[in-house]
């Protein structure tokens, strides 16, 4: 479980094809020991497999360290199959981080109910 993990802003309820949205989050990774840090992002519709690129997602998270110094991130992420995106780094020192993700649809993308679902892993080495 990754402590304090907060949605500040949620997805809309309706979204238009062709349309981009963000949602953005915050977690803390309280140790100090290095972590290598996954995020996936999964979207699947309950009726039909989702197709490579129909969707695009890009993000940046900020990073506050244990030690007081800032820095971004832009995070680039890759599609692995149809409808999921990893995004992989490694993470030295005790951090809050706040995460925005923006997420395009194609325009040509049908009118249906999709599932979002975040995941957040953090595997520590000390």
């Amino acid at each position: 479980m990754i402590p304090d993990f907060h949605v500040i802003t949620e997805l809309p309820k309706n979204m238009i094809a062709g349309s981009t949205y963000e949602t953005s989050f915050t977690f803390l990774k309280p140790r100090r020991a290095s972590a290598y840090m996954n995020i996936t992002i999964q979207i699947t519709e309950e009726e039909f497999a989702i197709g490579l690129q129909e969707f695009f997602i890009e993000g940046k998270m900020q990073v506050w360290e244990a030690k007081r110094r800032h820095y971004s991130v832009d995070m680039t992420f890759t599609e692995t199959s149809g409808g999921v995106f990893e995004f992989e780094r490694w993470i030295e020192e005790a951090s809050f981080n706040c995460v925005t993700v923006r997420i395009t649809s194609a325009p040509n993308l049908m009118p249906e109910a999709y599932t979002f679902t975040l995941t957040i892993t953090l595997q520590y080495y000390d």
